[in-house]
């Protein structure tokens, strides 16, 4: 996995082992909706993390360590992370924990910082901004679990390709940095 660090803050970027194009010399800030938040977990397993999942649903590169993750009262920036097209980054405080938890297929794509935005177990708000531009929101609550799930601890909600939210698999429960469970695309 790939752990950011202060040191490496300037100078360290993770390419996507998928991407056939150039590496950006400058790449651009992202517009409304070319980045989704598309996975969530808020409610870990025992003493497991959070994670939220981002999501390039365009056709550039996006440095965004020029957004900021946040709810109504925190904003958190991000680090330096080059987030390619068509591919995801999960980010969370510790992803050593979060990877002794769930299947990290492409361990490449899990960002771990410092800070991470509070993610309640029983609802919340969560808004990604690059610059002063909203890119993507999501209000989120437990019942948006499927209904007929006893126990949502583990489990995260993923969008949809039509923009639906949906508890994800019972057999994986949670698929950081990688395609979500019941998608057959990313």
């Amino acid at each position: 996995h790939c752990v950011y660090t202060k040191t490496r803050s300037q100078a360290f970027c993770f390419a996507n082992a998928g991407w056939k194009g150039e590496q950006p010399s400058s790449p651009r800030l992202p517009k409304e909706g070319e980045i989704l938040i598309n996975e969530i977990l808020f409610n870990p397993i025992g003493d497991g993390v959070d994670f939220l999942e981002l999501l390039n649903v365009s056709d550039t590169v996006f440095d965004i360590s020029n957004c900021k993750l946040g709810n109504k009262k925190q904003m958190y920036i991000l680090p330096t992370f080059l987030l390619y097209p068509d591919s995801m980054v999960a980010i969370t405080k510790d992803s050593a924990l979060l990877c002794s938890q769930y299947h990290c297929k492409n361990p490449q794509n899990i960002l771990q910082v410092e800070k991470m935005l509070p993610l309640p177990n029983d609802s919340g708000f969560i808004k990604i901004t690059c610059d002063s531009t909203i890119i993507d929101t999501l209000y989120y609550k437990a019942d948006m679990h499927h209904i007929y799930l006893n126990n949502i601890e583990g489990i995260s909600l993923e969008r949809s390709s039509d923009g639906i939210w949906q508890s994800a698999s019972t057999i994986l429960k949670a698929t950081p940095g990688y395609k979500n469970s019941r998608s057959s695309t990313k």
